[in-house]
């Protein structure tokens, strides 16, 4: 009888969402228009040269058998740090330098390949999802910022959190005593890995890309709206300092968008931290479209980004005293730039948490699915 009530509610709710978006897109097609531009444009000069030869990269790895060798020379440091056999240690050193989606990608040719177990696939996607050094460290720290050494700073803090939730995961797969398949897969490597690798990136490549175009239209709604304006005031009612609550939705939402916003209102570097470790709604999607067939808990999956997420932050914060910063960044007076971002609606509000409300329902029907095919 609960979920058949649950099930109910989530369906009156997302047909409600459905109709107040077909109406958002048809009020303001231009915003929509103008959003979905910008992500493919984003996609095109961006996402795509810079994702792309890293995706191939990574996948030709493991189709060519390099992993193997690479497995059995890192097999001792990475069964004692994570618990997890040699060939994973390609694809955790790809996840730490190709950008959000290449170690999901690789984590999943390892599972296909046999090289581990679902379980340990589980484990490192939770660890293994991370922005890549050329968009903290050019993109937010050199462009944004406009402070190579900031966006070093930050990227230490993404390969800190990296190691402390993979370590920690590992310590307790020890504690649980689940096995650590030491044993190189002995399948045979692919007669075309070049050929396999290049169609396994575009494909993940084509699905990367759609959910950035659908967020970025779907955020520029957000603002047309003023949904996010809505929401920015209600978090300044809960005493969120203003350059946090103007950012926050955006950094949420779509990554990129949301460094550039935290950015420009001067907001604390530590929030950026947060924001890359969590990495966004958008960034989440793209890994669910990537991970389909590991049936990995979406639930657990977001717990552990925000986990990552705060521990990039304290790094940042603890570390930040040693970088010199800019005056003008530091001291810039926002007042201006936030006049007209903050209007509030409480439709707004509402209609945003009813979206949060149909992701929690969703999750736990899945969970509870789960449970009774269990």
């Amino acid at each position: 009888m609960r979920t058949r009530l649950l099930y109910l509610c989530k369906t009156i709710l997302l047909c409600l969402i459905i109709i107040a978006c077909a109406l958002g897109i048809l009020l303001f097609p231009n915003d929509v228009r103008n959003g979905a531009a910008n992500g493919i444009s984003y996609c095109l000069y961006t996402l795509v040269p810079s994702l792309f030869p890293f995706m191939v990269l990574s996948s030709f790895i493991i189709h060519s058998g390099i992993s193997k060798f690479i497995g059995k020379l890192l097999q001792p440091v990475i069964q004692f740090l994570f618990y997890l056999p040699g060939s994973a240690g390609s694809v955790i050193i790809m996840s730490m330098i190709g950008g959000y989606p290449v170690g999901a990608r690789g984590c999943i040719s390892l599972l296909e390949q046999g090289a581990i177990t679902q379980k340990q696939a589980h484990r490192m996607l939770y660890f293994c999802v991370n922005a890549g050094p050329a968009f903290i460290i050019s993109v937010v720290g050199g462009t944004l910022l406009q402070n190579a050494l900031i966006g070093l700073l930050l990227f230490f803090s993404q390969i800190a959190a990296m190691l402390v939730i993979g370590i920690t995961l590992g310590i307790i797969a020890r504690f649980k005593k689940e096995p650590c398949h030491t044993v190189i897969s002995s399948e045979r490597s692919s007669q075309s890995p070049l050929v396999e690798s290049t169609l396994d990136a575009s494909k993940g490549l084509m699905n990367m890309s759609a959910f950035v175009i659908l967020f970025s239209a779907f955020l520029s709604l957000l603002h047309a709206t003023e949904i996010a304006q809505g929401l920015c005031q209600l978090l300044l009612r809960l005493h969120i300092p203003t350059p946090m609550a103007a950012s926050i939705v955006s950094l949420l939402t779509e990554i990129t968008n949301g460094c550039a916003d935290t950015a420009s209102l001067n907001a604390p570097i530590a929030l950026i931290a947060f924001g890359l470790g969590f990495g966004g709604f958008c960034v989440h999607f793209q890994i669910f479209a990537s991970t389909l067939k590991c049936g990995i808990s979406k639930l657990k999956f977001i717990v552990f980004r925000f986990i990552h997420g705060i521990i990039a932050a304290l790094v940042t914060m603890l570390f930040l005293p040693l970088f010199p910063q800019p005056a003008a960044y530091v001291f810039q007076n926002t007042s201006e730039q936030l006049s007209g971002m903050i209007s509030y609606s409480w439709p707004a509000g509402i209609s945003l948490v009813a979206c949060c409300a149909i992701f929690l329902f969703s999750v736990g029907l899945e969970r509870r699915k789960s449970k009774e095919a269990g």
